[in-house]
């Protein structure tokens, strides 16, 4: 049981889940629910040099994001993967999309996301139906579920 006060803010990891880089790590703190977000730049940096090493040469920001890899390189058990891109299986999202279509637009839908280009099809699409601003609505509140469903299978307390 949470007695902390603390929770993690299901907004702000479902906006970070919406909105990776694929050349960041993403993670949670597992106490004090803080989303880490650190370019794989500086965690290798950490990786590879010594102590003193680390810091030479750096600019005050880097200082800081060096700091922060460092933590999560020494205490990795503290630490939960955010779920990526891989994980919230967006071509099962588009499949779920157009099944919310009328009948025509459905098929044209799913035809749509066949084979290579089909996120790029499928976008063009839905702007061609006028359906864009549903469909980023519909994508949201998917990768908020995701959210809810990860903290949840993490024990971890959240805010709505």
């Amino acid at each position: 049981m949470n007695t902390s006060g603390k929770a993690v803010n299901l907004e702000a990891l479902a906006d970070t889940m919406e909105n990776m880089i694929e050349e960041h790590l993403y993670l949670l703190h597992k106490h004090t629910y803080e989303i880490v977000d650190i370019d794989y730049y500086y965690y290798q940096v950490v990786e590879e040099n010594e102590e003193h090493d680390l810091y030479h040469g750096r600019l005050d920001w880097e200082k800081k994001v060096i700091e922060q890899a460092k933590d999560v390189f020494e205490h990795e058990d503290d630490y939960l993967a955010i779920p990526n891109q891989y994980d919230l299986n967006e071509y099962q999202m588009l499949k779920k999309f157009c099944n919310l279509l009328s009948e025509a637009d459905c098929t044209s839908c799913l035809q749509s996301i066949q084979g290579k280009g089909a996120f790029r099809r499928f976008k063009a699409f839905i702007r061609h139906i006028g359906l864009e601003n549903e469909w980023y609505k519909f994508r949201s509140e998917k990768i908020k579920e995701i959210a809810t469903l990860w903290c949840k299978a993490n024990g971890l307390p959240f805010n709505i």
